[in-house]
């Protein structure tokens, strides 16, 4: 799809369809399964919509580097290879930091253009984020048993004050 669409509008299409597509993806699960528990592509859409999104953005600001109007250091200049997006997907940056890193965290991993260690730089607001997300699933966990989802259905839960109610959403 790089290739067909305009470069300018790249970033746009194809962050466009790839949300559409697994958007409809999962609402036809959804309509066809819903409330069984099972494990479909849709997981996997979601990170690789993300992933496919920075590739395009970055294709996009890559035509701005001719012009020394880019401010991106991670523009491309050329369409990567399908295996080399493929293969993008598996760096140590990318297994931890989810879809975050960019094709050039890859190049720079791949080919050694600098020192591995810069290679996790953005990787580490993610893993921050992941740190975040459990410490408040602990807090949460700790405290389920002040606040049972019976509870939230009841009549003593919403005459309670404001403060209470807004508590165990947090």
């Amino acid at each position: 799809m790089l290739v067909f669409v305009n470069r300018k509008a790249v970033g746009w299409v194809i962050t466009i369809f790839s949300l559409s597509f697994t958007a409809v993806f999962h609402i036809y699960r959804m309509i066809l399964h819903y409330g069984r528990w099972d494990t479909t592509i849709v997981q996997l859409l979601m990170v690789q919509v993300i992933h496919l999104s920075n590739v395009a953005w970055d294709y996009t600001d890559g035509e701005l580097i001719d012009k020394k109007e880019n401010k991106n250091p991670k523009a491309l200049k050329d369409i990567p290879d399908f295996f080399e997006y493929l293969s993008s997907g598996v760096i140590p940056s990318q297994c931890l930091g989810g879809p975050c890193t960019h094709l050039y965290d890859y190049h720079r991993f791949i080919y050694k253009e600098e020192e591995f260690s810069q290679n996790f730089k953005t990787a580490f607001p993610a893993f921050r984020k992941f740190l975040v997300g459990i410490t408040w699933l602990a807090v949460y966990i700790c405290h389920i048993s002040f606040f049972p989802l019976d509870l939230l259905y009841s009549t003593q839960f919403s005459g309670s004050s404001f403060l209470m109610r807004v508590y165990p959403y947090l």
